[in-house]
């Protein structure tokens, strides 16, 4: 196939090789090294080609290529139109060699699944990657954020593909909105939003409730925050509900294979409480990808270390002094009082103490007609090279894998 770079002023042209598939269009190799082209299935759809010359205008602020030549960005580089007509039809960006999805370095089925400190680095790579998006002028939103969006390579570096999805707001005010989202990494205030998520204007809060997830499976060997056991609810359901299986009280149990959140650094058991407690009611209390960065930064060196049981240390009470046994007596009897009262008024309180106000959650509907369901909706690629994680048959009904196409070889 032959096609027009406008910013090049000549033709590029695309392999032989059958293009990697995804959900908004196809990915070609092209003649040239090192550059891909990405052609929409509906070019005039969405705002694409507004967004992409968007983009190209507004490269991120890094260096376009590191000292070492790893990209952090898949970032739109060229427009391509039809060669006859002259219509849009895609773009042209940088490959990202020796890059695999972010998730098969953290699920234990894959073999690329890497020990907890190099787990650790990865997660703060990952926060600072999301920190640089937000920090851009255009106000950018990843809106699709989850682990098939992030690539990582052997030496823990990563990078943020299929960029022409996310949301914009341009300097002249003119926001495109991100009109895809993918089913578990999506905050319960976006959830059963059908057709009308494109309509939405989303905003770094909901961004931030994916981020945390992902770091969540990144330190939890692959766990997702809601996936539990012993119940017949779905990791979806709890989203929508709030119901954190970490939480104190919960009726849920996490996974057995997750570590104990009590073995945590308590500055990363309030960050994560913070996001899937607090932020549930309340969107603007999840931490920003700089929190994450500091968080993790200031305890990597705790949380690299193998997962043990947190201790549950006796209180030390101090040995009482003989006393006469009429002395004993007095003290057991007033004991009993006391716990009698306590027992009464405790209960007063249980039931009179403020509550957090029930959340309405939109209507229930099927999350596949509402964000991109990568676990259920795409037939299984028979070319796929890696074996289907585990974690992703943990969330999901059927073996699919989702293509990272940005990645082809």
């Amino acid at each position: 196939m032959l096609a027009y770079s406008r910013e090049r002023k000549e033709v590029i042209e695309t392999l032989p090789d059958e293009p990697a598939e995804g959900g908004e269009g196809w990915v070609y190799k092209t003649t040239e090294a090192g550059t891909l082209a990405k052609i929409f299935k509906e070019p005039a759809a969405e705002h694409r080609r507004e967004k992409i010359e968007a983009l190209i205008a507004s490269p991120p602020h890094d260096p376009p290529q590191a000292p070492d030549g790893h990209r952090r960005f898949a970032w739109p580089q060229g427009m391509l139109c039809d060669v006859k007509t002259g219509e849009f039809l895609g773009y042209t960006m940088a490959q990202i060699p020796n890059g695999k999805p972010l998730d098969q370095f953290f699920d234990p089925g894959t073999s690329e699944y890497r020990e907890k400190s190099f787990r650790v680095r990865l997660a703060i790579a990952v926060a600072e990657l999301i920190a640089d998006i937000h920090r851009h002028h255009l106000m950018l939103v990843v809106g699709d954020i989850n682990p098939s969006n992030i690539l990582a390579d052997a030496r823990g570096r990563v990078a943020l593909i299929d960029l022409d999805s996310v949301q914009m707001t341009t300097p002249d005010g003119q926001n495109y909105p991100c009109p895809v989202g993918s089913t578990y990494y999506t905050p319960a205030e976006l959830l059963g939003l059908g057709k009308k998520l494109g309509q939405v204007r989303r905003t770094q809060e909901h961004d931030r409730f994916g981020l945390a997830a992902i770091i969540f499976q990144l330190l939890f060997d692959g766990c997702h925050p809601f996936a539990a056991v012993g119940n017949d609810c779905t990791p979806l359901d709890r989203i929508r509900a709030g119901d954190w299986p970490y939480t104190n009280g919960s009726p849920y149990r996490p996974p057995p294979s997750a570590p104990l959140l009590q073995a945590l650094p308590r500055a990363i058991q309030t960050i994560c409480t913070r996001t899937f407690v607090e932020g549930h009611w309340d969107p603007t209390a999840r931490p920003t990808a700089e929190d994450w960065v500091e968080a993790l930064t200031q305890n990597e060196k705790a949380l690299g270390r193998p997962p043990t049981a947190a201790p549950v240390l006796a209180p030390q009470v101090p040995p009482l002094a003989p006393a006469p046994r009429r002395g004993v007596t007095a003290f057991a009897a007033a004991a009993v009082v006391a716990a009698a009262a306590l027992g009464f008024f405790g209960a007063r309180w249980l039931d009179e103490r403020p509550r957090a106000p029930e959340f309405a959650s939109p209507p229930m509907e099927d999350p596949g007609t509402a964000v991109t369901d990568d676990f259920r909706d795409r037939p299984r690629d028979p070319k796929a090279r890696t074996e289907t994680p585990r974690y992703w048959q943990r969330l999901r009904d059927g073996s699919d894998d989702r293509l990272s196409f940005e990645n082809a070889e």
